[in-house]
């Protein structure tokens, strides 16, 4: 393995694992999913109570509660592209992410 891979491989890693230990804090103190859960109650209730016809309303607030999500995704990315990341500087296969 060439030493720029390699390099790669080790920040991949490193990133991966700081992102495990965020995403077990998040989980061990609980106060950020919480905080979740009444951000998209909040703009569920919100679109709940629009009429019919507020289309772009309902289009502003639902890409609103899709993008509280992508924070949460990159971590979950970041985890498991550092245990690949991990697995390639062991020498282990590996496996794909699908």
């Amino acid at each position: 393995m060439e030493p720029d891979q390699i390099k790669k491989l080790e920040a991949q890693r490193d990133r991966g694992i700081a992102a495990q230990q965020f995403w077990d804090f998040v989980k061990r103190e609980g106060y950020f999913e919480r905080v979740m859960k009444e951000l998209d109650e909040e703009i569920c209730n919100a679109i709940a109570g629009l009429a019919p016809t507020a289309v772009e309303n309902f289009t502003v607030l639902q890409a609103q509660r899709l993008s509280l999500y992508i924070p949460i995704q990159r971590v979950m990315a970041d985890i498991t592209l550092g245990g690949q990341a991990k697995a390639q500087l062991d020498g282990e296969p590996v496996k794909g992410i699908l």
